[in-house]
């Protein structure tokens, strides 16, 4: 499931977006070079971009054979963030920098094929962990506030 409620990351595309598309069309870009008019003016469409596997807005992250998924997710605070494995074995999730919500344990201890683990962030922050029973494999939560306006 996608989220797509509007987040600082948002702002911050829309500011870029602004400026490249200002640079674009020849206004002041901190640079005093003659600008090139020769060319067209290429803009972004988000929508033409491929979707990255490894990259969602979600509060799900899946535990799969040899690869989490979303790798990297951007989850909302005080919403349930769910670990689910969907392998045949057992899988632990280890955080590295920290625990499971705000006072929870550091390890999940053993999921179950088809469980799933569930904890809850009440503040934002960045948790970084491993799967302990495949080796080298890891993803990352950024637990963001998020809000319902632009």
């Amino acid at each position: 499931m996608h989220r797509h409620r509007g987040r600082t990351g948002l702002f911050r595309t829309i500011a870029v977006v602004a400026v490249v598309a200002g640079c674009a069309v020849g206004t002041s870009c901190g640079s005093s070079a003659e600008k090139d008019s020769s060319g067209p003016v290429v803009t972004a469409d988000p929508t033409d971009r491929p979707d990255d596997d490894a990259f969602a807005f979600s509060n799900t992250v899946e535990i799969r054979v040899g690869a989490v998924a979303p790798a990297q997710t951007v989850a909302l605070v005080e919403e349930d963030i769910v670990l689910k494995n969907t392998t045949d074995v057992p899988q632990t999730v280890r955080v590295t920098n920290g625990t499971l919500g705000d006072t929870g344990p550091a390890e999940t201890g053993p999921i179950a094929p088809g469980d799933e683990y569930r904890f809850r962030q009440t503040t934002p922050i960045s948790i970084v962990y491993e799967i302990t029973s495949q080796p080298g494999l890891t993803g990352r939560i950024q637990v963001d506030p998020g809000t319902d306006t632009i």
